[in-house]
């Protein structure tokens, strides 16, 4: 049987094997480390759906959100104007948000920094909403 790491990476990769040229043990390569060799941290990123309700309220949000997001780090790297356009499969809401943090532990400070925890309330009332927290690539 093999390794938990290793059927998950074959079976995200196994579709694309006969186009691209990936090792037969790309679990390797799969497996991410929160640190460069020279111990550096890698950037994190969060990535958000949202579908709005009352945007009047939701607008609380927006103006206190800058000074919590910069204090860890935070760069707004996109967000969706407009309904986000859908290139396969389905996505939970109609705006999206791509934010990147300095590293997965100043993203995780963030989001538990106890102002921003009392800002959260704004959108767990006037949205629904998905965040989710990827670790970046050692280029």
């Amino acid at each position: 049987m093999l390794p938990f790491d290793q059927v998950a990476a074959n079976a995200c990769f196994e579709p694309m094997r006969n186009s691209v040229a990936f090792p037969p043990n790309i679990h390797i390569y799969w497996k991410l480390t929160s640190e460069t060799r020279s111990g550096e941290s890698l950037p994190a990123y969060v990535v958000g759906q949202l579908e709005v309700f009352d945007w009047d309220d939701y607008q609380q949000y927006l103006n206190g959100f800058v000074p919590s997001f910069e204090r860890h780090g935070g760069i707004l790297l996109a967000t969706s104007k407009q309904d986000t356009k859908i290139l396969e499969g389905s996505w939970a809401a109609s705006r999206t948000v791509l934010l990147q943090f300095p590293s997965a532990e100043n993203a995780k400070d963030w989001y538990t920094d106890p102002e921003y925890v009392e800002l959260m309330k704004v959108p767990h009332r006037t949205a629904k909403t998905n965040l989710v927290l990827v670790d970046g690539l050692n280029h």
